[in-house]
């Protein structure tokens, strides 16, 4: 019988810490098309925090990020020009509507749930569908990019890189070549012609 429970208790335990979750849902943008359900945000991005968990939007602006280990974490979706967003987020062993099968599970076993933590900001669950962003646009974000550089003007003489000037009277010469890139790197130093 010990022989039994010493085989039966590493199998649950590795069971019970193999779940994993999933979360899905979308990410849509209020800007200035004046859309009050928002457009969606092709190639937004969809993370939990502190991990290398994550997804991109598809065109339509929908993420599913599968595998997600049990445990707390904080669902974030950023896009470039928009205010990101943040929610907290809870994956349980079992669906929370399973009517708490795994919860009792884990209760028995004496396993802390932390699904029991009374938060209304909390999402809790197994497969979280509907977790939809509404980003709003980025005030600080403007319309307008501006690209200075300094020049300055330079003598041919003076430069740094070496300039040949080629007479074309010296192009007409009798020598034989096979192709114009060959004349020309015997005639200017320094040219590699690809």
């Amino acid at each position: 019988m010990r022989n039994r429970l010493l085989l039966f208790f590493p199998l649950l335990f590795s069971l019970l810490f193999s779940q994993t979750g999933s979360i899905s849902g979308t990410v849509k943008g209020l800007g200035h098309t004046g859309s009050t359900d928002g457009d969606p945000l092709i190639s937004a991005s969809v993370y939990l925090k502190g991990t290398m968990i994550g997804a991109i939007t598809d065109t339509s602006g929908y993420y599913n990020i599968s595998r997600v280990p049990v445990g707390k974490y904080t669902l974030s979706a950023d896009y470039f020009g928009f205010k990101s967003q943040s929610k907290e987020i809870y994956i349980s062993v079992g669906d929370m509507k399973d009517g708490g099968v795994a919860s009792g599970l884990q209760k028995l076993l004496g396993l802390s749930d932390e699904s029991n933590e009374t938060s209304a900001q909390v999402i809790k669950g197994n497969q979280l569908s509907g977790v939809n962003f509404l980003l709003t646009e980025d005030v600080f974000a403007g319309d307008e990019v501006v690209v200075t550089g300094i020049a300055s003007e330079r003598s041919m003489e003076i430069s740094e890189v070496a300039v040949t000037r080629l007479d074309p009277r010296h192009l007409n010469e009798t020598t034989s070549y096979s192709d114009f890139g060959t004349m020309l790197s015997a005639k200017v130093s320094g040219l590699d012609i690809r």
